[in-house]
């Protein structure tokens, strides 16, 4: 499968992914979303702030891969200040 990173720069053509920590002199950092050629070489893929997240991307990029689909972009991060703002849109719709 081709997967375009998180940065929108790059296409990497992988045959699995997997998220692990990423810490740095013992402060957790976020989970890093690698995936792996055909020749075991690892790419980062992404980051995000939970184990969630990347769990969940890392399984959907599975599910999709064993589907037979081709391609897959890896979703920005959202900050959260972008994420208050969407809320108080849906807020202001629901008032």
């Amino acid at each position: 499968m081709k997967v375009l990173n998180q940065d929108k720069d790059r296409f990497y053509n992988i045959i699995k992914v997997f998220y692990k920590s990423h810490s740095y002199q013992g402060i957790l950092f976020g989970w890093n979303i690698y995936g792996t050629n055909a020749n075991g070489r690892n790419f980062l893929l992404g980051t995000r702030d939970t184990e969630q997240e990347a769990l969940q991307i890392t399984n959907e990029i599975t599910a999709l891969m064993d589907k037979g689909v081709d391609k897959y972009s890896i979703p920005e991060l959202i900050e959260d200040i972008e994420i208050e703002i969407e809320i108080e849109k849906l807020e202001g719709r629901l008032c």
